[in-house]
């Protein structure tokens, strides 16, 4: 886990109101949160956490986003996928995936 012991690139969308930034807290790590929503952009930006690590903060969606193939070390999407299709879902797992160097991390609600 090499690539763990230096600051990482992490792309976190939906941010919503930054609750992973108490996460990022290592102060070294450089964090673009991404959401279609100017309130929780707003809200982020008032996060208690939001200067503990190198934050920017856009408007955008994950399917249309600008970033270059493997630009960041971790993806981060939790709880966005609990809200659109399947087809909807692979696309934007597919564009997480093309996104991470290494990881991606992705919240889905499973109902039995």
């Amino acid at each position: 886990m090499e690539e763990l012991s230096r600051p990482l690139d992490i792309i976190d969308i939906p941010v919503g109101i930054g609750r992973f930034f108490p996460s990022f807290s290592r102060g070294q790590d450089n964090v673009v949160g991404i959401d279609i929503s100017s309130d929780m952009l707003d809200a982020a930006r008032q996060h208690p956490n939001a200067g503990a690590c190198n934050l920017s903060l856009a408007m955008g969606d994950i399917f249309n986003l600008d970033c270059g193939a493997k630009s960041f070390d971790c993806a981060i999407c939790i709880r966005f996928l609990n809200l659109v299709d399947s087809n909807r879902m692979m696309r934007a797992l597919s564009a997480l995936e093309s996104m991470s160097r290494f990881y991606v991390i992705a919240g889905v609600r499973f109902i039995p």
